[in-house]
Formats: C-alpha cells, sequence, structure tokens
C-alpha cells in the first residue's frame, strides 16, 4: 500500500493535476465563494446578498473566462506551467491511444474541466443575470444600479457616460473588492435576456 502510494506521489501528471486544482481554487473558488457567503451589513445575516448578485455574478464570469483563455500568462499559475511543460508527451500505441497519459491528456482533460465548469456555472447562476436581475436597482453601487436600469428600459449603454467613459465600477466599493469596468459590465449585459415577468415594480 505504501508503495502504491509513493509511486502516486511520483507520478508527474498525477502531480500536475493537484497543482491545477490548486492554483485554480486559490485564483477563482476561493475568494468568490467566500463573497458569496459575506455576511450582509444591514441584516447581518450570510447569503442575503440578492441586490448585489447579478454585479458579482459577472465579475465571477469574467474571472472565470480570463482564466479559461489566459491560464499561459497569468503568474499565479507560474508553478503549476512549469510542471505542464515538463509533462512527457502521451504514450500512444499502434492504434494512436494513449496508453500512458501525458502532456496532451492533461491538455484535453483541461479543456473538460473548464468546459464542464462554464456549463455548471451558468446552470446555477443564469437566474441571477436574468429572472432575478431586477434586484440590482437596489445595489449598493449606484453606477450598477444605474447601468442595470438603463439596459432593462433599452437604453444603449454604449452611448452612456459611464460606458463612454470606462470607469472601474468597484472604485470606492467596499462590496466587490476587485477591478471590473463599465465596458465589461456592459458586455456581460448585452448577453444577457432581460426578463420583464418578474420585475418588482
Amino acid at each position: 500500500m505504501a508503495r502504491y502510494t509513493l509511486q502516486l506521489a511520483l507520478n508527474p501528471k498525477l502531480k500536475c493535476e493537484l497543482e491545477f486544482i490548486v492554483v485554480f481554487s486559490r485564483s477563482f473558488w476561493n475568494k468568490h465563494f467566500s463573497w458569496l457567503h459575506r455576511i450582509d451589513e444591514k441584516t447581518k445575516l450570510s447569503c442575503h446578498s440578492s441586490h448585489e448578485a447579478l454585479f458579482h455574478v459577472a465579475v465571477m464570469k469574467r474571472d472565470l473566462l480570463n482564466i479559461k483563455n489566459n491560464w499561459r500568462t497569468m503568474p499565479k499559475f507560474d508553478a503549476f506551467r512549469t510542471s505542464f511543460d515538463n509533462l512527457p508527451s502521451d504514450v500512444v500505441n499502434l492504434e494512436g491511444k494513449a496508453t500512458d497519459s501525458g502532456k496532451e491528456t492533461m491538455f484535453k482533460q483541461m479543456n473538460i474541466f473548464f468546459a464542464s465548469y462554464e456549463t455548471t456555472f451558468d446552470w446555477h447562476f443564469d437566474r441571477w443575470s436574468n429572472s432575478l436581475a431586477h434586484f440590482s436597482v437596489a445595489s449598493s453601487n449606484p453606477k450598477v444600479s444605474s447601468m442595470y436600469a438603463k439596459w432593462f428600459l433599452g437604453y444603449d449603454l454604449l452611448n452612456t457616460a459611464v460606458v463612454r467613459d470606462d470607469v472601474d465600477l468597484c472604485n470606492g466599493c467596499h462590496i466587490h473588492k476587485t477591478t471590473c469596468m463599465s465596458s465589461e459590465l456592459t458586455a456581460f449585459l448585452q448577453l444577457q435576456t432581460c426578463s420583464h415577468d418578474n420585475i418588482l415594480f
């Protein structure tokens, strides 16, 4: 048992897989999961963030796609990238099937992971950016609230001052401790379906 455990611990591909999960968790999962359990200042309860959800879903989706598309150049992924680049190539048989997985298999698995994660993310958070998006009119961030209202009413956000100036919507915001430009929120909203079914007013 100990021998097999040691063999697994020395397996470079297994080590690479673990490094990927760790760095992905630290770069994306940990901070956003913590935000989803934040304590609301008014109610003093956790998970009372419906009025802030749309904007944070936009931030989460942006961060997820950024990692998916740019992990090769992100400093946080340096250690993983080194392990990945040092992996040997797949060993394949005469039929072209991998008998000992290496770099090519690892890359395929990463693509499957990102595709599955994005699909699952969209399934869980879709309602916050569509049927429940109207809670954003009560956002503590007036710029976010204004942008949502204008989008809901059919305004062309690209012609509004906040988008033309491309301001950081998180500047001075203590709820969303990150950066998010108004152009990024605009791009996110334009991909959503404007629902009037459950509007509060």
